[in-house]
């Protein structure tokens, strides 16, 4: 199965992900993407605009020396937008990173 496929499928309808994309457009942001599988939307905008649409607070914060832009509450989804949207990944610009930690390097030998 293709991602278009599972977006067809299983994903929101078409009307739905459209009602999003209106929105964030509304809201100012842009660079408004929606995945093939049509359960990610990607989207920038300023921390103000942040701020407004998801009410909450963005600040700075230091870690490790560099400095961050991070939401400082859990972001609020308008009503409108619930029955369709489960929630925000995140509103900050931290990246990601694995967290594996290699553990030691085994050998077998035959015997």
């Amino acid at each position: 199965m293709t991602s278009a496929q599972f977006g067809a499928w299983f994903g929101p309808a078409d009307q739905d992900v459209q009602t999003i994309e209106n929105w964030l457009a509304s809201q100012g942001f842009t660079g408004i993407s929606v995945s093939n599988g049509k359960t990610v939307i990607e989207f920038s905008g300023t921390a103000s605009q942040m701020q407004s649409a998801f009410h909450t607070a963005i600040h700075r914060y230091e870690v490790n020396g560099a400095l961050h832009l991070a939401n400082r509450s859990d972001p609020s989804i308008p009503t409108a937008l619930t029955p369709v949207v489960a929630g925000v990944v995140s509103l900050n610009d931290f990246g990601y990173h694995s967290m594996a930690i290699r553990g030691p390097t085994l050998s077998y030998t035959k015997g």
